[in-house]
């Protein structure tokens, strides 16, 4: 029997992220999706309606449908306040899940995280150093970018020689 780690599964027992023993393949990955994607709606619908200005979800509800009938007030707290706001948070949490993703994935080491590689402290040095200076919002943020390259260069340049000597 072939012992080599395959990704979901737990090598010495040969038993899935599930908990179930198999070949991989388990029926609890669609409803953990699902939940999860439940709870995003959940939490998006009660972002949407609570605040300083309350909307009751029925409300929330009808103006995602489109109705017209509503106060001109509630319209636009939901659809120029909050709506984006909420929007950019999912859009935002998609886009760090999917670095850390790939972070993972190039150093091939489900731990590996930007502050353990050194990433951001040398984006905050970056940041720090633009917000001292008084520079512009966008050369801060291109001052943090900056800052963080040298050392995720250095990390990939060096991760795959570290990663043979520690293999022999």
């Amino acid at each position: 029997m072939d012992r080599r780690f395959s990704p979901g599964t737990d090598s010495a027992r040969g038993i899935d992220a599930a908990g179930s023993p198999g070949n991989g393949e388990s029926l609890a990955w669609p409803w953990v999706v699902g939940a999860l994607a439940f709870a995003l709606a959940a939490s998006a619908l009660y972002a949407l309606g609570s605040g300083r200005f309350h909307l009751p979800l029925g409300e929330v509800l009808r103006m995602l449908a489109g109705s017209q009938d509503l106060p001109s007030t509630a319209e636009t707290v939901l659809w120029q306040i909050r709506g984006p706001r909420v929007l950019a948070s999912i859009v935002v949490g998609a886009a760090l899940a999917a670095s850390g993703v790939a972070l993972q994935s190039v150093f091939r080491n489900p731990l590996a995280a930007p502050d353990l590689l050194g990433v951001s402290a040398g984006a905050a040095l970056g940041a720090v150093l633009g917000i001292f200076l008084g520079w512009s919002v966008f050369a801060i943020q291109a001052s943090a970018f900056a800052g963080g390259s040298p050392r995720w260069r250095w990390s990939t340049r060096w991760a795959p020689c570290c990663r043979c000597a520690i293999a022999r």
